[in-house]
């Protein structure tokens, strides 16, 4: 496992090698997580809830981070971000899934698959989205068989409950854990279902208190069906097989936007998932039932900011799980339909897809240089009392002016 942790990292950072070259703060690492450590205190920062949830991992990051120089702030929290994205595909080639799926080959492909896939630029290698990395590990751990011994106990327990403290997905994950409880009658089980329905129902509780009333606000638009359709089918069918530039070029050539042909790729993609889940293991089941929870939360939580999610980056990430629900649904379901010549001809047709979407979307373009490194030589030297302006990325937040930073006064925390 520690080997494919490895090759996972170097995978990632091979989309884009400036997260450890150059990097940088990225959206809330300085100007959420690290700027109230750093005036509230570790430990209250720690407990204190963003966006609606409690976000632990990062803030357990900006701690250690806490521990070394300023400069090294950016470092820490991508070399942290790092090893959270390459976790699940390392987790997955480990022994624990080979009843599951027995092929490494194949487990192989699905790590490679989760590592490469398209549009997920804001995913890359950071602190602050890394909690959808850490819910799809969450999540294999749950649909992981269970073993006896002592190490795997806790770290399965750890990561769900790890999950479950950093971001909403426990809610999505609660139900899921609680049928493999049901299905699997295991002491383990039941102790991950307990965790995530604990975690869930804490998230939920700050959820409904502190973020609620704000959800949908803004211009409507999520239930004209015609603005559904395209972004679900674009963004969620049609990119993970063709990439990011071939379907902005066919959609700029007038083929993506007719909202029959949109209703016909999502009826398509929905009799797939439905074949799927009536077919496929309990796990599989599982995996795609989380999958479905997490999109439908996702549309719920960006009510009526569809155009966003179509014309900028800021939406990626909520596609993210439900393009690899899709995906495995597909693969699953012609692979079982391999044994017709017309069976093995769809695999070989998506798969290549797959691999030339991958490619085609592989690089992407490094973060623009923000002067951290210029502001952080600035703090290092500052008087007691002197403030400093700290930027970050992405370059709306220059709007912002960055971050100010107080030296504080000799003896004050």
């Amino acid at each position: 496992m520690a080997l494919a942790l490895a090759v996972g990292v170097g995978v990632t950072i091979a989309r884009r090698p400036d997260a450890i070259t150059y990097p940088q703060l990225w959206a809330e690492d300085g100007q959420v997580f690290f700027l109230q450590a750093y005036q509230m205190g570790f430990w209250a920062a720690l407990i204190h809830p963003h966006s609606g949830y409690l976000q632990t991992t990062p803030r357990l990051a900006v701690g250690l981070a806490l521990l070394l120089p300023f400069s090294r702030l950016p470092l820490v929290l991508n070399v942290v971000g790092l090893i959270i994205q390459a976790a699940p595909a390392a987790f997955i080639m480990s022994d624990r899934w080979d009843l599951v799926v027995p092929s490494r080959v194949i487990r192989g492909g699905l790590g490679f698959v989760y590592l490469a896939l398209p549009n997920t630029a804001a995913l890359d290698a950071t602190i602050t989205n890394a909690q959808w990395h850490l819910a799809v590990l969450a999540c294999l751990v749950i649909l992981a068989p269970s073993v006896p011994g002592r190490a795997w106990r806790t770290f399965d327990i750890l990561v769900t409950a790890l999950s479950g403290l950093s971001g909403p997905f426990a809610i999505p994950l609660a139900p899921c854990a609680l049928l493999l409880a049901l299905a699997r009658r295991t002491l383990h089980q039941g102790t991950l279902a307990v965790v995530a329905v604990a975690t869930g129902g804490l998230q939920g509780a700050i959820l409904l208190a502190t973020y609620l009333g704000r959800m949908g606000r803004g211009p409507q638009g999520l239930f004209q069906l015609p603005v559904l359709w395209r972004v679900l089918a674009e963004s969620l069918v049609v990119m993970p097989l063709l990439g990011v530039h071939e379907t902005h070029q066919l959609e700029r050539a007038g083929l993506l936007t007719s909202a029959p042909w949109d209703a016909t790729v999502l009826l398509l993609a929905t009799a797939v998932c439905l074949l799927a889940l009536a077919r496929g293991s309990i796990e599989l089941r599982a995996f795609l039932f989380f999958s479905g929870l997490v999109m439908a939360a996702s549309l719920a939580r960006v009510a009526g900011t569809l155009w966003m999610l179509i014309n900028t980056n800021d939406g990626q990430r909520y596609f993210f799980i439900p393009m690899l629900g899709w995906l495995v649904a597909l693969v699953y379901v012609l692979a079982r339909s391999r044994r017709t010549a017309v069976g093995r001809v769809l695999l070989l047709l998506t798969l290549g897809l797959i691999l030339f979407s991958a490619i085609s979307s592989w690089e992407y373009a490094p973060l623009p240089r923000s002067h951290f490194y210029q502001a952080a030589a600035l703090f290092a030297r500052a008087r007691p009392g002197q403030t400093v302006a700290i930027p970050e990325n992405p370059p709306r937040l220059a709007l912002r002016g960055g971050q100010a930073l107080t030296r504080p006064a000799p003896g004050c925390p």
